[in-house]
């Protein structure tokens, strides 16, 4: 702390001069803080400090290259060259205990920023505007602005206004790289965005300007922590001879979430101007507000005043929410006081003396005697069960897969909310595919006041269906079982809100509602002991015979039958529609199922949202002389933030709408996926153009009734196909095809230690003794190359434009950037504890590395996160055996026992291939999980099987493999390319399934 007051005070007594880079920031997630600095000048150490004044971390650069340490080793540290930008990162932090002010010092230079959990990055986020007026081109002004804040703005975008009117959009194009405008790519004389996409700069060409004009920049913000979103507007003021500032502006576009923590910080939740001019200002959003408002309440009261002159019926066949769930349903007095006493009967005998037998039979068929309800809901087996009673066909974390899962969904999302929440937290020694189709376990949580209490009968139906239920007593006739019984209730507590008016029963109605809700709780009250059985049955004829003086306390209690008839409304409408659409699916499979696929990428833009459409049938119009249309499945992955459920519920409920035009007509829905069947022309399938336009004028339908947020980037993959099972089973056989060879020599006595297809045109090698990264165009027969800083080991591609290398002796692997010009470029390093020999890359945004005496790790890219698998492999060989990785397994070569062997990613070894292999030195696997092998002594190529138990030779020293080194199969391509240890000579094959 005395340190920090000494820096402070020489900074203090110098002169202080703004920078639009330097600065300190901070994020946070219900998991990690991250502590951003972020300086122009690199060079200096810089060291972070927390809020008790303790130094946590600190870096310096030497060579390009960072050198860091965390002081107390309980965060990660990072950092990065080409962003000027240094990060500590915490997981599982004490919200209260990391509140306060935290500080970056770099020499004299102190940079702060206050961390509160509670108050949210609102009153800590700042945006910058300055400007300048660079030459006068005649009449023409040539007005420069640069928008900046230390925080990164939602989408990387800035909007850049003149005299508050709109003229342009400015975004940093993480996936390309580029900085984008309302024309396209920016020119150097019209915009510029920094790679770290939180600074912009914008050029206004203006003819005429005057004293007053103003020009702004506005960003949009997103705190996770608090599920908030808002904007930040900072203004500037010509004054004739500069540029003043007018201050910022905030507005809250999502209300705040408070999160509590024993502090005195009050979120905002209100729009804030924050200078002292605030008056116009407040004046013009008030107006523009009553405005808008005004009308809205004119109408609602209009609607509420017809609404009072009907005589409609208190409950209907859907109940609205806000209107019949309030009212006090049985103190109407014009209604007959028998009639309220029937109805109020009945709702006591359901949600009073049904639910203690329900509570009972729960316990006495599901808990064992020394289990709590909540801790079966945490079991396991039983959690895994029920989330898939909600979400029937969604994978999770957990399954196997040979999991069927259930038939159809048995809970509603609210249902399943009775007893769980999103609350859970992640192990850090779990690992799994990390997919946005894919559900971790581990998020999902028990919440804290459930209790036999809280279940109602359709809950407690769905427990006993999907818990080990014992066998019937013998009190039970034949015809009957708990779940009939079950099932007798629930549907008559169902009829009475079917009832054209519950309020009107009549007196038959009523004893047979009555008769057969007794008959069912007795009957389960029997299986319990005769004793509870003799209780239940006098506590129903105490009920029955007596006179209710107050029937307006049955008034919560019927409100919440309602609102559980109505769940299982809910229900029964999605088990409808998801029968109705595996029909459909099975009739478009039997129209389309033979199409072979074409799997490209067609792009479509729409403001920000990049459509891509990347597998669609390869149909021909003579194949259909009697057909103009095909019912297909169009298979949609969405942004990892969208929410799914919604938007499929409401593209359901509004499938007319957007049906209103168009050459895409949707048929059917799931709200499992998203996914629809849609009706499609085949003369649409067969041209990419008229393909691309049609997808787009669809979805731009379905975004409107959405109410979908385009403005931000982001991409949607749009597959095209059938729900065929044949397309995905295994060929029966495949064959090689020979496409082209080449000769690659760099540099003297080379050794290619990695290769990859990386285009259609391009491939990309490592020369390990060179320090070389190299393409190869096939095309024009161009070589282009790279110096590396060390000596590479391993190479892994992770997306068109970015490939990771492995540096065993700087103990990092760096990312490079490529194009197609064959440029590369470095980006960023990871830092590794430890030596990292082979790397590879999963499906998903997942790469796996072998780190010395470590074992394999896991590197989520998004996350920047390391976890060890609890994969234990015997007698590896860090510089000679290699692992690849597809789905759910783990494969590896091992030298020192001349085999292959297969893992899956809990640390199960699932097989072991010996007997032919003699120096196995690189292996690679396709989508089926076969194998593809490189034995260095031996000069082949072999196959083997995904069970482990086949094999075949491919490729020998007669197909000019000689000490092959590495092998690497193309998923998208479906080729091999393979390399030879120093001669430079590659080859690459087709791989030709049989069916």
């Amino acid at each position: 702390m005395n340190k920090i007051l000494i820096i402070l005070t020489v900074y203090l007594l110098k002169d202080a001069v703004f920078s639009e880079i330097p600065c300190l920031t901070w994020e946070m997630t219900s998991e990690k803080l991250d502590i951003i600095c972020r300086l122009d000048n690199v060079d200096l150490p810089v060291s972070i400090y927390d809020n008790f004044g303790n130094e946590q971390g600190k870096c310096v650069f030497k060579d390009f290259s960072a050198l860091c340490s965390s002081l107390n080793k309980v965060a990660d540290i990072t950092a990065s060259y080409s962003k000027g930008e240094f990060k500590l990162s915490f997981v599982n932090v004490t919200k209260s205990l990391i509140k306060g002010e935290w500080s970056c010092i770099q020499g004299t230079r102190i940079f702060k920023t206050a961390v509160s959990p509670s108050a949210g990055i609102i009153s800590s986020t700042e945006v910058v505007l300055t400007g300048n007026i660079s030459n006068d081109r005649i009449s023409i002004k040539t007005v420069n602005m640069s928008c900046f804040s230390c925080r990164e703005p939602h989408g990387n975008h800035v909007e850049f206004l003149m005299n508050h009117h709109s003229v342009d959009n400015v975004i940093y194009d993480r996936v390309t790289e580029k900085c984008l405008h309302k024309d396209g790519e920016c020119r150097a004389d019209q915009c510029a965005c920094s790679n770290s996409g939180n600074w912009f700069t914008y050029t206004f060409d203006i003819t005429n300007i005057t004293a007053e004009t103003k020009f702004s920049c506005g960003m949009r913000f997103v705190d996770k922590l608090i599920s908030t979103r808002f904007l930040k507007f900072s203004t500037v003021i010509y004054d004739g001879k500069e540029f003043q500032s007018n201050g910022s502006e905030t507005i809250i576009t999502k209300a705040p979430v408070i999160i509590p923590e024993n502090e005195t910080d009050v979120s905002p939740n209100t729009p804030v101007k924050e200078t002292a001019n605030i008056t116009k200002t407040g004046l013009k959003w008030s107006f523009i507000a009553m405005a808008a408002v005004l009308p809205v309440l004119l109408i609602m009261v209009i609607c509420y005043c017809m609404k009072r002159k009907r005589k409609e019926s208190v409950f209907r066949n859907c109940i609205p929410e806000t209107v019949e769930l309030n009212q006090p349903l049985l103190i109407d007095n014009k209604e007959p006081k028998e009639n309220k006493q029937s109805v109020g009967k009945l709702v006591l005998l359901i949600a009073t003396i049904a639910k203690k037998v329900i509570k009972r039979i729960v316990t006495c068929t599901l808990l064992t005697d020394d289990q709590t309800f909540t801790s079966y809901l945490n079991n396991e087996n039983n959690k895994h069960t029920l989330f898939h009673a909600w979400h029937y066909k969604k994978k999770c974390c957990q399954c196997k897969p040979d999991d069927n899962g259930q038939k159809e969904s048995l809970l509603t999302k609210q249902q399943f909310q009775i007893m769980y929440n999103n609350s859970g937290s992640v192990p850090q020694n779990h690992v799994h595919d990390i997919n946005s189709k894919i559900h971790c376990l581990f998020n999902i949580a028990v919440n804290e006041n459930v209790s036999l209490d809280v279940l109602d009968v359709s809950v407690a139906n769905c427990l006993i269906v999907c818990g080990c239920t014992p066998e019937i007593k013998q009190e039970m006739s034949d015809t009957k079982s708990i779940l009939d019984s079950m099932k007798i209730i629930k549907d008559k507590r169902n009829e009475i809100f079917n009832t054209a008016d519950v309020n009107n029963l009549s007196d038959n109605e009523f004893m047979d509602k009555w008769q057969k809700i007794r008959s069912s709780v007795v009957d389960l009250a029997s299986v319990v002991d005769t004793d509870f059985c003799n209780e239940i049955k006098g506590e129903i004829d105490d009920l029955q015979h007596e006179n209710l003086k107050d029937a307006t306390a049955c008034s919560e209690k019927l409100a919440d039958l309602a609102m559980q008839s109505n769940q299982d409304k809910s229900l029964k409408i999605n088990q409808l529609y998801e029968e109705k659409f595996r029909s459909k699916l099975t009739e478009a499979s039997k129209i389309t199922g033979s199409h072979r696929y074409k799997e490209t990428n067609i792009f479509t833009k729409m403001d920000q949202l990049l459509i891509s459409i990347v597998k669609y049938p390869d149909v021909k119009m003579e194949d259909y002389p009697d057909r103009t249309t095909l019912d297909v499945l169009l298979q949609v992955q969405a942004p990892s933030d969208w929410d799914e459920d919604e938007i499929m519920e409401i593209i359901r409920q509004k499938i007319d709408q957007i049906n209103s035009g168009g050459n895409i007509k949707i048929k059917e829905t799931t709200l499992e996926n998203f996914m629809l069947i849609v009706e499609i022309k085949i003369a649409t399938l067969t041209k990419e153009e008229v393909l691309k336009n049609e997808i787009e004028d669809i979805f731009r339908i379905i975004f409107l009734q959405c109410d979908i947020d385009i403005t931000q980037p982001n991409t949607l993959e749009v597959s095209i196909h059938t729900h065929n099972p044949s397309l995905d089973e295994k060929p029966s056989d495949f064959e090689l095809a020979f496409i082209r060879s080449f000769v690659v020599q760099k540099g003297k006595d080379a050794f290619f230690t990695s290769c990859a297809v990386w285009s259609d045109d391009h491939y990309i090698l490592i020369d390990r003794n060179n320090t070389l990264l190299i393409t190869y165009n096939h095309r024009t027969g161009d070589v282009q190359s790279v110096n590396l800083r060390n000596e590479p080991f391993s190479m892994a591609i992770i997306d068109n434009n970015n490939v990771a290398i492995s540096f065993p002796e700087r103990q990092e692997i760096d990312i490079y950037s490529v194009s197609t010009s064959n440029k590369f470029a470095f980006r960023e390093f990871i830092k590794v504890d430890g030596k990292c020999f082979t790397l590879t890359k999963k499906e998903d945004e997942t790469l796996l590395v072998y780190i010395e005496e470590k074992g394999i790790h896991s590197f989520n890219m998004s996350k920047k996160e390391f976890k060890s698998l609890d994969i234990k492999i015997p007698s590896f060989v860090q510089h000679s055996d290699e692992i690849c990785a597809n789905k759910n397994r783990l494969y590896h070569t091992s030298r020192s026992t001349s085999s292959v062997f297969c893992y899956d990613m809990n640390g199960s070894m699932l097989w072991n291939f010996e007997g032919v292999l003699k120096r196995p030195t690189a292996l690679t696997c396709d989508k089926f999980g076969n194998v593809y092998v490189t034995d260095y002594t031996s000069h082949h190529l072999y196959f083997i099987s995904a069970d482990g138990l086949s094999h075949k030779t491919l490729l020998s020293r007669d197909d000019k493999l000689k000490y092959p080194t590495f092998v690497y199969y193309c998923m998208k391509r479906k080729c091999l390319l393979i390399v030879n240890r120093d001669n430079g000579y590659a080859a690459c094959y087709s791989v030709n399934y049989k069916q």
